[in-house]
């Protein structure tokens, strides 16, 4: 295996390369180099490892880009003509530079495996165009990936499933390999993992001394988030920062879940939407507000409120039902309704939000569903469905307007996390999992009675700030997602207040067929 980054100089060289993760590399991927380096008509081999780390499903974890390094020294003994670079970030970004790297005659020949180059991989559309531009001649070339089917993500897996785990990963490595190199393998990825927090810090230091030279005055404090941690600190000028990163995330996730770490477009959404919040509210509710936005590094850096106290959730624990705070909160949601539409999309363009608003809903009526094991509610929920996705607007909805969202103080209230939020939606939903959330807890706390009183008094109180604009069909939305929400919540209640969600479910849904 060469190691050299200056082998590609040579003239008339036809060139290989072949971009990915690796994370970590199997049969399949030793089958392609394998091709590859055996081919008549190729000179010289280059795997390029990307540089972001990829996270272990089900886990806090995450291996970096020196794991695959070390592994393919493994693989490639004896061979020649192939050497292994690490990319500062994509590995595809880095493998259309060799443009501007390589030689007039020189060939450059970008690999893609049978599957990707099946599901017509996007990431290669820049190919012909940088071509044509250079003159440097290249085409994309399918390699033969052997008959694994496994995909590296499955095979993260594998790493923490402690009954099967080391005999599906032993089963997908290259088959030239002893046994003890088969171990040495395994060594690798049980020893190279790092916590995602640990990635995560790491990256964003770097970012903050070298590209933009800050010096802090205290450490990166994460949150209490260990997969997708949001970072505190305080500058040497006596800022106080809140920092998001997603540089070592794909591109394209489920941007609903979050069991994993954000999806990149994630922070250019809530970049976007606080832009239009702190515009437009000027009082009352306050908001982050964005400091730096590193477009590159996916980094976004917004002001840290001063706020003291706990979050809306916390209070809510406690027992402590502030009927100031949902007043508050459903003020601005009403107001909001009025306002003047986003006029730029936070997705890409209107079909893309109008999809992540619709992507969110089904998210939501499924985890809905999936705590019960009986279809009573089902009929309930498909309607809402029907009727939500029908009453769709153009306005900023947030998504997950839940109370460990809410901060705050003595006599201020703020909103945050806007990275679901989009530009079209169903008001109903945000009001309606909000109102949902309060009698979750109410119902914990045995004030049940109560809290539904509550409610009714917000939801009529939304309906009055909205007259003559508000749909005649929304409060019957609002009591279908307090009762969707309730039932999404249910794996979190004790058996013994199951038949006490059960039973206000049920009269949520009388309130919902009845309006």
């Amino acid at each position: 295996m060469r190691t050299d980054e200056s082998s590609h100089l040579s003239s008339g060289k036809r060139i290989a390369l072949y971009p990915g993760a690796f994370r970590p590399p199997h049969a399949a991927h030793m089958h392609a180099v394998q091709y590859l380096a055996n081919h008549p008509d190729i000179d010289e081999v280059v795997i390029i490892i990307s540089g972001r780390f990829r996270h272990i499903p089900g886990t806090d974890l995450a291996l970096g880009p020196e794991v695959a390094e070390a592994i393919w020294q493994i693989y490639l003994e004896g061979l020649t003509n192939v050497r292994v670079v690490i990319a500062s970030q994509t590995a595809v970004n880095y493998a259309l530079d060799y443009f501007d790297k390589v030689l007039p005659d020189q060939t450059l020949l970008f690999c893609i495996g049978e599957a990707d180059l099946q599901s017509g991989d996007s990431r290669f559309y820049q190919i012909h165009q940088r071509a044509k531009e250079t003159g440097i001649s290249a085409s994309i070339i399918m390699v033969p990936t052997g008959d694994l089917k496994i995909r590296s993500t499955a095979l993260r897996a594998s790493l923490v499933d402690v009954e099967n785990g080391s005999q599906i990963f032993m089963d997908c490595l290259p088959n030239q390999l002893n046994l003890a190199q088969q171990m040495q393998v395994w060594a690798i990825c049980q020893n190279g993992w790092k916590t995602v927090i640990e990635v995560t810090r790491d990256r964003i230091q770097k970012v903050l001394s070298y590209s933009m030279q800050v010096r802090l005055a205290t450490q990166l404090l994460p949150g209490k988030n260990r997969l997708d941690p949001v970072f505190f600190t305080q500058t040497e000028q006596g800022e106080h920062w809140v920092i998001k990163f997603a540089g070592s995330s794909l591109e394209v996730e489920n941007n609903a879940q979050t069991d994993r770490p954000k999806s990149r477009n994630r922070l250019s959404v809530e970049r976007l939407a606080l832009k239009w919040l702190n515009h437009h509210f000027r009082s009352g509710i306050k908001f982050p507000e964005t400091l730096f936005w590193m477009k590159k590094e996916k980094m976004l850096i917004m002001t840290r409120l001063g706020f003291t106290g706990h979050s809306l959730a916390h209070r809510l624990s406690e027992g402590y039902f502030d009927r100031w705070v949902l007043n508050q909160v459903n003020a601005f949601l009403a107001d909001n309704y009025h306002a003047d539409s986003p006029a730029e999309a936070f997705w890409g363009d209107q079909s893309d939000d109008k999809y992540q608003w619709q992507h969110i809903l089904e998210e939501h009526l499924k985890s809905a569903r999936s705590h019960f094991f009986n279809n009573d509610f089902d009929q309930y929920l498909r309607q809402l469905k029907i009727k939500s996705l029908a009453a769709t607007r153009h306005q900023l909805v947030h998504l997950d307007l839940q109370p460990k969202h809410i901060l705050l103080n003595d006599s201020e209230i703020a909103i945050v996390d806007w990275e679901s939020s989009s530009t079209f939606g169903d008001p109903a939903f945000d009001l309606g999992k909000l109102l949902g959330h309060f009698l979750f807890y109410a119902i914990q706390a045995q004030q049940t009675e109560s809290i539904v009183c509550l409610i009714e008094e917000v939801v009529l109180t939304f309906q009055s700030r909205t007259i003559g604009t508000c749909d005649h069909d929304f409060i019957s939305r609002v009591y279908g997602f307090i009762g969707s929400t309730l039932l999404s919540l249910g794996q979190n209640i004790k058996e013994s207040q199951f038949k006490q969600l059960t039973a206000c479910v049920r009269k949520i849904e009388f309130t919902y067929y009845s309006n």
